[in-house]
């Protein structure tokens, strides 16, 4: 049998970069839909990996979302991350998977930990409290990748991107922090709202990476030779921003020209997030995408998909 590559999640922020990176050399991975295949159905999965054994799989489905997100739906930002990383890396195991990326977030590190973060940190202290849910369930399928590839010798590797944003983002309360605070800002603009108010202080630090660097970097993992020693790999850009900053070059992409103002009412999350991306950058991989063309490609890119499906 040929090798299969298997795309779960396929249509979102990660996974459409994938898809493209992937189309574009002439590969035709394999794909679900939800109504297809839901991936929190295990005997559902397990049918599926039965059927069409991939080699290869990138695990990049899930429930995803900012603080907001997080604190109106813990239950279903826990129990589907759980069920969806459970589900597909046990029959991926079971059937022949030879190489999965596993992406977790950053958000399961401690709250308060030595920056810029490395791998090493990860059970120094509990996650910050406003993702908790969400990262929780990051740290269980980081786990149990990491026990698949130490008990069994599957090449499953778990890598933590920096904040992502792009194409295919959830452009509503819903999405990344990018993601919904465009949506918010687009219509600030369009109402010519004179204030535009972002949650908390203003104050916390930021990572971005574009969508498509990230998909670089996990294409040249999963086309390695051998993966690398590290059971966990950061894919960061190395650029840090406070959030008050980020509304401000959103500002630009976006055209908006009112007042930005904090509201310090509202939960900031963790003080600062910048990953040690060294180990990456070590295999030859580099972000290509700057933080104000990215934004700028984003907007353009909501202002032609986007607008059909905002709120």
């Amino acid at each position: 049998m040929s090798s299969l590559t298997y795309v779960a999640g396929h249509t979102g922020l990660i996974g459409s970069a994938v898809m493209d990176l992937l189309v574009r050399r002439g590969e035709t991975p394999l794909t679900a839909s939800r109504t297809e295949l839901h991936l929190t159905d295990q005997q559902a999965v397990e049918e599926f990996f039965r059927a069409h054994r991939p080699e290869r799989v990138y695990l990049l489905a899930g429930r995803v979302g900012g603080i907001k997100a997080n604190s109106t739906k813990p239950v279903e930002f826990f129990s589907e991350n759980v069920l969806i990383a459970t589900n597909v890396m046990l029959s991926a195991a079971l059937y022949g998977t030879r190489r999965l990326i596993f992406p977790a977030s950053a958000c399961m590190y401690p709250k308060q930990c030595p920056q810029p973060i490395t791998p090493a940190a990860l059970w120094s202290g509990p996650p910050e409290e406003s993702s908790l849910p969400f990262a929780t369930a990051k740290l269980a399928g980081c786990m149990l990748a990491q026990s698949l590839r130490r008990q069994h010798e599957l090449e499953f590797l778990t890598v933590v991107p920096a904040t992502c944003y792009g194409p295919g983002d959830r452009f509503s309360d819903e999405g990344h922090v990018v993601g919904s605070m465009m949506a918010r800002m687009h219509r600030a603009k369009e109402r010519s709202d004179a204030e535009f108010v972002i949650w908390g202080s203003g104050q916390p630090r930021r990572e971005f990476i574009y969508s498509t660097d990230v998909a670089r970097a996990m294409l040249q993992l999963m086309d390695a030779e051998s993966l690398p020693s590290d059971e966990i790999i950061h894919i960061g850009s190395g650029e840090e921003v406070s959030m008050l900053e980020l509304a401000q070059r959103m500002a630009e992409a976006v055209g908006y020209r009112g007042q930005i103002r904090c509201d310090a009412s509202r939960p900031d999350g963790m003080p600062r997030r910048l990953l040690d991306s060294g180990p990456m950058r070590k295999l030859g991989w580099k972000p290509e995408v700057p933080l104000a063309q990215g934004l700028k490609l984003a907007y353009d890119w909501y202002c032609r998909h986007g607008l059909e499906a905002a709120p």
